[in-house]
Formats: structure tokens, sequence, C-alpha cells
């Protein structure tokens, strides 16, 4: 190129073609440079066909893990309603054309030929820098959207697992399947207070956290009720979950709506109501019912789960022995390996009854003592009912109290007619048992009672805290009269199943009881003495029983200096339930028989082997066994006797012979 440097002339510019000035002999040695570098770039697209190939599937895989972050994010952003999500959607289509086109390439690279794998190779490097830039960019906007604050799919709820129950394990995998169930829509999760419902739906939520990317739900939200159901309080829960912002002043209706609108944009949720005592009305709480999103229920009573409707139930049972076992070791420690320390240790892990509330309670109040006696006075206070350690009063009774005090409070109607008092016998058997207060028993028509619901039954009933008046100390080996416990308030008494010889003299006996209603003394089987006087002073009694007992109350004439006779229960002008054993058969007498026929039921074993259990069937029963009839008369006692049994008696033909004659009505009341 020339410039013009005469300023006379005109300032123009000359362009000189420099290939002009090259000879023929440029020419060529440019052309074998250019098809040098040419077949250079195809030998080496060639040879790096394979690693290529390799390179573009460590990428997509980069990618793929990207793309499912973004597709779970999208099921949040469903909730939120950012505008984040037109940016990811748009992403997401534009990883599915690059995918489809990758796949494309892979699939022909099998068939190519080696003149045709340069050119493949070349389209492979450009896909691959593609799915470098969408990756990078697809983390770019998790980002974005991570510092807007996003709610993870599923929060981990922190506890203890159960991966070591397998009966439990296997309950968890159930109601998962329901979960994946189009068929069903509402699960109840029942059981007593302790039992593990928490723990197990714990488990549930923490095993869709650990999938959280490949798992249904739009959403898990985790919500706990409590006793004290407060529907606001409830509503926040659920609204934190949602990233909604509560309105001060905002009433519980319009809540609801704004949760049901946040709600019913998810494509599926599901809602975990843990620990529900009362019935929950949804629509209140703002929860959509729709296709595909799923609502768990915990509670301790199957009334309240039937509440919501729910289309199946389980019920969480106690652990296996086994199970119970492992989870007590756990608690209590490498002390439970010592061999002196073992044995004891298993049956201080019985008496738990498998309920693994009192198991790690227990557990942990004994981990690290070493001392077997400390071991074996635990094992006798559990026996006898008593929380020994003060955590077993706030751990295990106080949280079943909670069911005991939400039970309607039923006394049965003795007016109405047995078909009616049947059913309503049925209707508050039914609520103790859907209450988990009662359980199935082994036959059929039968229930039964868990050990430690019994020993809670019996600590609430002796406990002067909740004005019970009750002292029940029931199968706990007493030798001597517990006078130290007795108080003027006590209404109810049961010293039942013990080895008590004798009831203490007077004054310092159970005469001071003067507000008592009812005095158990069933299955005493060694009691021998009762004090003259002692049970007259009883002026409030109205349930003595003492089926069972080895004491035989005399009658007038007949008895040891000293000691109770019949009379003093005549004189008991509340009495309604009895149950004893007498002597002899007592003879006719005014006294006797006003007092016989104020009994509403009674149970009179007279003989020195009368003796059995009573059966539901036998309101006003008289056992008669081992006995010469032939100068008894029983004719007032068969007036107001429903049933009878003789056994092993002699002279029963002028017994019939004196019934004839003296009283011709006397069978007219046996059924």
């Amino acid at each position: 190129m020339l410039w013009n440097t005469n300023k006379s002339l005109p300032n123009w510019t000359y362009v000189v073609d420099e290939r002009s000035q090259r000879g023929p002999g440029v020419e060529l040695e440019a052309a074998s440079s250019k098809i040098s570098r040419s077949t250079y770039t195809r030998a080496i697209y060639t040879i790096r066909f394979k690693s290529n190939i390799n390179d573009l599937k460590n990428a997509l895989n980069g990618l793929e893990e990207v793309q499912i972050k973004v597709n779970q994010d999208l099921k949040t952003l469903e909730i939120k309603g950012k505008s984040l999500q037109i940016q990811l959607m748009r992403w997401l289509r534009e990883v599915e054309d690059i995918v489809s086109d990758a796949n494309s390439l892979q699939e022909r690279r099998v068939s190519c030929a080696l003149f045709s794998k340069c050119r493949l190779s070349k389209k492979l490097v450009v896909i691959l820098e593609k799915v470098k830039k969408l990756e990078k960019q697809g983390v770019e906007l998790l980002d974005e959207f991570s510092v807007e604050g996003k709610s993870p799919l599923v929060e981990k709820v922190l506890g203890p697992s159960i991966l070591d129950q397998t009966v439990a394990s296997g309950m968890v995998v159930k109601v998962l399947n329901c979960l994946m169930s189009d068929k069903v829509q509402k699960i109840g999760v029942w059981g007593m207070g302790g039992v593990g419902k928490t723990t197990l739906v714990r488990e549930l939520n923490n095993r869709l956290w650990k999938e959280a990317a490949t798992q249904r739900f739009g959403m898990v939200i985790w919500v706990t009720v409590s006793k004290e159901f407060e529907l606001g309080r409830v509503q926040k829960q659920i609204a934190e979950r949602l990233d909604m912002q509560m309105n001060l002043g905002e009433n519980e209706e319009t809540t609801a709506r704004r949760i049901y609108g946040k709600l019913e944009n998810i494509s599926s949720f599901l809602l975990v109501l843990d620990d529900v005592w009362h019935s929950i009305d949804l629509d209140k709480l703002g929860i959509p019912q729709t296709d595909g999103s799923k609502i768990i229920l915990t509670s301790r009573s199957l009334e309240v789960c039937q509440s919501i409707r729910i289309d199946v139930d389980f019920k969480v049972d106690c652990l296996r022995e086994d199970e119970a076992w492992e989870l007590f070791c756990q608690n209590a420690g490498e002390v439970t390996r010592s061999d002196r320390v073992r044995p004891i240790a298993k049956k201080v892990a019985k008496e738990c009854g498998g309920l693994p509330l009192a198991i790690i309670t227990v557990g942990m109040a004994m981990r690290g003592k070493k001392k077997d006696k400390l071991w074996k006075h635990a094992l006798k206070e559990l026996k006898s009912s008593v929380p020994y350690v003060k955590c077993i009063e706030q751990k295990i009774y106080q949280p079943l109290k909670l069911s005991y005090d939400s039970l309607e409070k039923g006394f049965i109607d003795e007016t109405e007619n047995n078909s009616y008092l049947m059913n309503q016998g049925i209707v508050l058997v039914e609520n103790l048992k859907d209450s988990c207060l009662l359980e199935e028993g082994a036959r059929d028509g039968t229930v039964k009672m868990h050990d430690v619901v019994r020993d809670f039954a019996k600590w609430v009933m002796s406990s002067s805290q909740y004005d019970s008046h009750s002292l029940v100390m029931s199968g706990v080996g007493l030798r001597e009269f517990p006078q130290e416990k007795f108080v003027p308030s006590l209404r109810r008494v049961s010293l039942m199943n013990n080895k008590l010889k004798k009831l203490p003299e007077s004054p310092e006996g159970l005469e001071t009881l003067i507000s008592l209603r009812l005095l158990d003394l069933s299955r005493t089987h060694h009691l021998e003495r009762i004090p003259a006087g002692t049970i007259r002073q009883l002026s409030s009694l109205e349930v003595l029983d003492m089926t069972l007992s080895h004491f035989h109350w005399s009658v007038q004439g007949q008895t040891q200096e000293g000691q109770a006779t019949l009379e003093e229960i005549a004189s008991l002008h509340r009495l309604s339930i009895l149950s004893i054993r007498v002597v002899c058969v007592p003879h006719l007498s005014l006294e006797y028989n006003s007092w016989i026929e104020r009994l509403k039921k009674f149970q009179l074993f007279i003989g020195p082997t009368a003796n059995s259990l009573p059966t539901r069937l036998d309101k006003r029963r008289v056992t008669i066994s081992s006995l010469n009839v032939s100068e008894a008369f029983i004719g007032w006692l068969l007036a107001n006797t429903i049933s009878l049994v003789m056994n092993h008696c002699w002279g029963l033909n002028e017994m019939l012979e004196n019934l004839v004659i003296d009283s011709t009505s006397s069978f007219n009341m046996l059924s």
C-alpha cells in the first residue's frame, strides 16, 4: 500500500495485490501447507474420537445431576410462584434437546466408518461444549434460586431411628406403599402413649428426605398438633413451611384460604399431623383434599383417626421381647454385658412390657449403675408399680395420664334393662380399647391391660396430688399392714394378692377410715385374723371383696374370742357388694334378712372348702361345700339368691324337707 506524498496532487491511496508479487512456487507452497493442516486436524479428531465419546458421557452425567436438582426445585417453585421458574423450565427444554442430540450421535458411532469418525468427532466436541455450558448455566440458576431462599421439599425431623426394629421397619414400608397407592389418601397411625407412633412416622419422613430428588411429593409438611389444639398455631406451622407471611390481625378463615391457595398449586403434597388428640376439621385448616396429595395422622385414639375419614389405619404395638432387650441395652449401656447385672437387667427390661418410652426411660435411669443391688432394688420397685425415679413419673405416667384425662367418663345405669346395660358396657370397653388403655385378650370376648398401663392406673389411684383418695398396693408382697399410708380421706383401698396374716388392732387400724367406700382383700391367701370391731367402724363401706381370701367369717356363738363376726357386716348399712367366705350357714334373724336384701350383688361361700372365682352370671350367688346341711335352714338365703351351688354336702334330704315344710316359695328366685 502506497501513500501520495505530493501535496499538490489528490490524496489517493493505492492498493497493490500482494499475490501479483508472488511467483507460482509461492502459491503451491501455501496450498500444500493448508492441506497439511487440514489433514492434521482430521487426524486429531479421528484419534480423539473415543476420548470425546467418554468426555461427552461424563459431561452428560454431570448435566443429569444438575437436571435432577432443577426438577426438584421446580416443585418448590410451584408453591412460591417465583419468576425464576420460567428460566428453569427453558433451561430444562434446552437440556432435553441437547441430550437427545448427544444420544443420537452416540448411537451413530457404532456403525460409522473410519472416514466418518472425523466428522462425527467434530460434532461431539461441539455438543460437549454445549453440555458444559448448560451445566454451568444450571448451577448458576440453582445458586440464584438458593439465594432467594427456597424451602426444601422434605425437612429432616431429628430423633432416634428404628433400624433395629424389624416389626416397626416393616410397618414403615407398608405405610410407604399406601402413600404410593392411588386408592389411599388419608392414613391413621395410632397406639398407646410412648409406643413409638411419632418415631415410626419420623422414620418415614426421613426416608423421603434422603430420596428428596426422586420421591413423588412436591412438598412434605410436618406439623405437631399436641393435646392443647389451637387452630391458629397449627396454621402458623403450615404457613411457615410454605414460606407464607403471617399478616398481623389476620383471622383464621383468611389464613385457611391462603394456605388452600398455596397447597392447591402443588401437584402433590404430604401433610403429617403428629400427636392429634381431638377431631380436626381439615377445611378450617385450609387443606385441599386433592388427588395425589396425602395426609398422615398420628393419635392415641382410633376414634380421632376416624374423624378425618381415614382410608386405612395402622396400630403400633409394643416391641417384641428381643427388640425390647436390644433397645434397653442401647440405653442402659455397657453395664448390661456384666454377668452379674445381665440376668436382673433382662427382668427389669421385661417389666417395661415392650413399651419403647418405658424402655428408654428406665434404661437411661440405670445407665452406668454397676452394682447388682441397685438393679435388684429397681426391679422390686418396678414390680410394685412405684415410680422409683422422677423421670418415670414425668416421662411415662404423665403422658399416659393425658390419655386417661381425655376419656369421657361413663357409669353404667343399673336401672336399665340387661340388653341396654350390655351394650353400654361394650361401648365403654371399646372406647378404652380405641384409646389403647385396654387391649384385645387372648380369647374372643376378653380384654387385657398392658403392664405399664396397669402400673400407671395404680399410680393414678394412689397419687394424692390428683385427689384420687385411693391406695392401691396389690400384689407387692406385703406381710405387714402399711398403717403409715392410711389417712382418713381414703375412699378406696386395694391390698389384694398380698401375704398379710392379720389386719391391725384397734385403734390404729381401719376404723379411722370413715370415708372408705371400697376395701379389696381378695386373694389374701394368708389372712387369718380380723380383730373384732374393725369392720364395724367402716360406716361408709359400699364394697367388700374378699374373694379367694383365706379368712372365714364366723357367726354368733361359733367365733373365737376377739375375732370379727358376720354380725359386723350386717351393721354396714351402705354395703351393696359383698364377697366373703363364711364358716357355716347363718341362722335366720331379722338383722341378717334385712342386710342381705339390701345387697345388689353378693357371693357367699359357706363351708371349709367353698371357694371359687365368680362369673359374670353370679349376681347373687350362694355356694355351700363340705357341710352337714340336715339341720341348716337356708330358706331366707334362697329367697334372695339367684344361683345356688352345693358341693360335697350331706343331709340334703332333711334340708329339702325343711324347705318344703317351712317355706314353699324359697326356690322362686333361683334362675
